[in-house]
């Protein structure tokens, strides 16, 4: 399966989370309201230029993804690529 992104926010398209949790681990996170543990996978991720080609995919790298929001997160150094307000603890 291919895993994309679209536009400036760095989250899986919602289709690409669709059966992301098989194969997933409990990886924990913190934000400013405390830890909460999720489901998450490491995907290779590509991202998909619609305006200017639709055949046109450029890969960005592998990241830890959410298998419930998409959210994407660094994997050496847990940061996510879409808030300030969460990381992931690496």
């Amino acid at each position: 399966m291919r895993y994309l992104v679209t536009g400036p926010h760095m989250c899986l398209r919602s289709g690409c989370v669709e059966g992301l949790s098989k194969g997933s681990v409990v990886r924990q996170t913190e934000t400013i309201a405390g830890k909460k543990e999720r489901k998450m996978k490491l995907v290779d991720v590509e991202q998909y230029f619609d305006q200017e080609s639709p055949t046109r995919y450029e890969p960005l790298g592998t990241f830890w993804a959410d298998c419930v929001t998409g959210t994407l997160f660094d994997q050496k150094t847990g940061k996510c690529l879409s808030s300030d307000q969460i990381w992931m603890v690496v």
